[in-house]
This record gives C-alpha cells, sequence and structure tokens, in this order.
C-alpha cells in the first residue's frame, strides 16, 4: 500500500485578494483549523467570524482579504476534506494493483482520513444545510468525484469477475463511504470499542463478503 500522500489544499471556489498562494494557502488553513474547532464546539450559527479570526492568529484587518464572509470559512472547510478524499484516494492507490486491493486499500486511506479528520465529517453533515445554493451544488460535485473513485474500482472488478454482476454498483460505492462516516459521526462509541485498525479491517472484511465473488 502507499504511503499516504502529503495533501496542499488550495481552494477553486474561495478566491483570495492576495497574489502569493502559499499565504493564501497558509492562511485559509489556519481559518479551516481554527473555525472547525469552534463550530465544532459553539455551531456554526453561534460563533461569530472575529472569534475565528482571533482563534486562529490571523489580523482582524486582513481576514477579509482571504474571505469575505463566515460562510466562506464553511465553503473552506467542506472543500478542504471533500479534496482531501479524493487527492489521497487516487494518490494512495497503486493503478497496478487487482480490484480487490484497490478497494481493500482505497477504504483504508478513506477511513484514515475520516479518523483523522472527524471534526469536519460531522460538521459536513449538521452545517452544509445552511449554504447557499451555489455553494451545496459545488459541495455535491466534489462529493460525486470520491464516489466515482469506487464505483470505478467496483465496476473494474465485476467486469473482472471478481465482485457480483448483480451488485449495484453507486449504491455499494455509497455503502462505502457512509461506513466511513459511521466512525466518524459515532466516534464516541466507536472508539471505545475498538480502534481504528480494528474498524477498518472489520468493515473491509463485511464489504469483501457482500460482493465478492466465492
Amino acid at each position: 500500500m502507499k504511503q499516504e500522500a502529503v495533501f496542499a489544499f488550495n481552494s477553486e471556489m474561495i478566491e483570495a485578494q492576495v497574489e502569493d498562494e502559499l499565504l493564501v494557502q497558509k492562511n485559509h488553513t489556519k481559518l479551516i483549523e481554527a473555525a472547525t474547532e469552534l463550530f465544532s464546539k459553539h455551531g456554526y450559527h453561534a460563533t461569530t467570524i472575529r472569534q475565528i479570526v482571533k482563534h486562529s492568529g490571523i489580523g482582524i484587518g486582513s481576514i477579509y482579504q482571504y474571505v469575505t464572509n463566515k460562510e466562506e470559512i464553511l465553503v473552506l472547510i467542506l472543500e478542504y476534506i471533500l479534496k482531501r478524499y479524493e487527492y489521497q484516494l487516487h494518490s494512495g492507490i497503486d493503478s497496478t494493483l487487482n480490484p480487490k486491493d484497490k478497494l481493500i486499500a482505497g477504504i483504508d486511506h478513506y477511513y484514515r482520513i475520516i479518523d483523522q479528520e472527524y471534526e469536519k465529517v460531522i460538521l459536513a453533515y449538521v452545517s452544509s444545510k445552511s449554504l447557499s445554493k451555489k455553494y451545496r451544488e459545488y459541495i455535491k460535485e466534489l462529493e460525486l468525484k470520491t464516489n466515482k473513485i469506487y464505483e470505478d474500482i467496483l465496476q473494474e472488478g465485476v467486469n473482472e469477475g471478481v465482485f457480483k454482476s448483480s451488485i449495484n454498483v453507486s449504491l455499494v460505492a455509497y455503502d462505502i463511504i457512509i461506513l466511513g462516516h459511521m466512525w466518524g459521526l459515532k466516534q464516541w462509541y466507536f472508539r471505545s470499542r475498538m480502534s481504528i485498525d480494528e474498524y477498518i479491517d472489520e468493515q473491509q472484511a463485511h464489504i469483501r463478503r457482500m460482493i465478492s465473488v466465492e
């Protein structure tokens, strides 16, 4: 299995008024981490942009060079986690592997990201409904890109006869994703009962039983 690739986040949706891309990346990341902590603790609506700025360490006078409002910070969080999924699945799955091993690698990478970023996963469920329509549609597009990675692997396995021809590829792809999210959404329950390694092993075995040709 490939080592986890280093992910450098650049927003395609939130445009900064600063030309230095590394500085934008650095300060967007500061906002993402500060806002994730505050939104998780106080809720999206109860958190002010001033609180986020103070917690991030970015000067209040320069904040509007990077975002224009609190909604854009929420978009950054959701865009970050979805792009990280896509990037690290693409970079972490060896294209020379057979479909079964690709799927195992994909589940491992995806679930470990969720383990690391579970607060952002929870925010995606709780706060995405607060976004305006154009941002919701953008977030949906990013989500579908992750889905397609799994759909392509599953379809490859069906074509090669290692996965059941009767499976609904789109549905199974979402099953895999939702089982990963379950670790993030219910981590208070699972962490006291098993490690992330054990959870991944159990879910990989469950998915293999569901789709593999005996």
